[in-house]
Parts: structure tokens; sequence; C-alpha cells
């Protein structure tokens, strides 16, 4: 199976052959979804549980401060982690990986819906080969198309990215 060299950031989710089958079609853009899917997921659990281990830590280190190493546990840490954890905020409302997650499963989900209505030959997939195969087609890059779409507008504007970095006096 041929893999896109563009990723979903790219609209580039579906590498398509004339040679192969509606089914696989369907197939690969379902795996092209489920992969994208993931690496988001993994992404913004990643940012939420670094923003939440930086700032609960930082009360921690404050109180250590009063023991041991009063500079680095009490201003050096703190500041770096909240500088760290501030940062992390900020480009998880830039990037939005949740966002970014919730749209690909739910492509996902309506594509292997119609996968399952095409493979029990369910209405409107109960008519002759053909005319199956070109509905699922049809599905598929439609689905492909309202991807990228929606992708497209969770992308980072420089007027998004101006307005998250103003100073608010």
């Amino acid at each position: 199976m041929r893999r896109s060299s563009s990723g979903p950031e790219a609209g580039g989710l579906l590498s398509s052959d004339a040679g192969r089958s509606a089914l696989c079609e369907c197939d690969e853009l379902l795996l092209a979804l489920g992969r994208a899917g993931d690496k988001q997921r993994s992404l913004a659990h990643f940012v939420n549980v670094a923003i939440a281990a930086g700032t609960a830590s930082i009360p921690v280190l404050l109180l250590l401060s009063t023991r041991y190493w009063d500079f680095f546990l009490g201003k050096l840490a703190p500041a770096v982690l909240a500088s760290l954890t501030t940062t992390a905020a900020v480009l998880l409302q830039l990037i939005k990986p949740h966002e970014r997650w919730r749209l690909l499963r739910s492509k996902q989900g309506t594509l292997q819906v119609e996968r399952l209505r095409y493979v029990h030959r369910i209405p409107p997939y109960n008519g002759d080969e053909t005319s199956r195969d070109k509905r699922l087609l049809e599905r598929v890059a439609k689905t492909a198309a309202a991807t990228y779409q929606e992708w497209s507008r969770l992308q980072v504007g420089s007027a998004d990215a101006a307005h998250m970095f103003k100073s608010s006096g």
C-alpha cells in the first residue's frame, strides 16, 4: 500500500491509484485518518500532562527550597517551569490537537459506517458492482475533501498567532 508523501497537515490524506478497488481506497483513507488521529491524540495528551505536571511541581519546589538549594528550587526551577508550561499552553491553543483529533475521528467514524454499508450491501450500496463502487468512491472523495477543508480551518493563521501574543495592555 503506497502512502501519501504529504500528511493530513498538507491535505494529502489519500494517494489514489486507478488500479485499486473502491474498498481499498476507503481502507487507505481509514488508515490515514486513524494514524493522523493517533498522532494528534498523543500530542494533546502529552502536552496536557506536561502542563499539569509542570504546574503542580512549582509549589513542591517552593516548599523544598525552604530547606535545600534555595535559589535553584525556589527561584530558577519554578521560573523555568512556569515559562515552559505557559509556552505549552499557548502552543496547545495555536496547534489545536484536541480539535484535530475530534475532526479526524469523526471523519473516520463516518467512513467506517459507509464501509459497513458497502460490505453488507445496505442501501445505497445494494445495486450492481459498478454503481456500488462509484458511490463508495464518491463518498471517500467527499470525506477526504471535507476533512481537508475542516483541517484547513484549524490551521494557525498569522492573525490568530498575533492575537495570541498581543499584550492586553
